[in-house]
């Protein structure tokens, strides 16, 4: 068994190349956009627990996904390098693969800013509940390091900027195990 973990800023494709991925590798997507509608309307996003609560219930979801090793999975994952939470996220993600014997994989997807800028005020995010204002967006991009890797574990960084999302998913198979 293995683990995808595609991570980077909103708007980078994340959840598009899972989608073209999980096709045809039949791996089930855990994306944290989904476990976050789910939390939202229970809790509140303003609740000060809020994102502890989100980190929390796809930490365990995917920890026992890995512990029951079913199938090979694709986690999305919106990344800062200066958030600590979200270091601790991925660090405790990869110490649940290396606890169940599952090779987790980080793919690092970047975008210059224009095009993240470009993307999110697209239309079809506002329908899936994504971050869909160029404002918030950019005020996201000036406060958190969204440009960075995940610091204590190699990645594969691939830019989307001027690719299209099946030649990101072509150059992930390409890049790692994961087919």
């Amino acid at each position: 068994m293995q683990c995808l973990v595609i991570y980077g800023p909103p708007a980078v494709g994340k959840q598009t190349v899972a989608g073209l991925l999980a096709r045809t590798s039949n791996a089930p997507i855990i994306d944290n956009a989904g476990i976050i509608d789910l939390i939202q309307p229970l809790i509140g996003h303003n609740n000060p627990e809020f994102a502890a609560v989100v980190y929390s219930l796809q930490l365990q979801i995917i920890n026992d996904a890995m512990r029951f090793g079913a199938h090979d999975l694709i986690v999305t994952f919106t990344f800062s390098a200066s958030a600590r939470a979200d270091v601790a996220f991925l660090q405790t993600l990869l110490e649940a693969g290396q606890r169940h014997s599952v090779k987790v994989q980080l793919v690092h997807l970047t975008a210059k800013k224009r095009a993240l800028l470009e993307r999110v005020a697209l239309p079809g995010r506002k329908a899936a509940h994504k971050l869909d204002d160029p404002k918030i967006l950019e005020a996201m991009l000036q406060q958190y390091d969204m440009e960075s890797p995940y610091p204590y574990q190699t990645s594969t960084t691939i830019n989307t900027t001027h690719l299209l999302p099946q030649e990101v998913a072509d150059q992930i198979r390409r890049a790692t195990d994961f087919k």
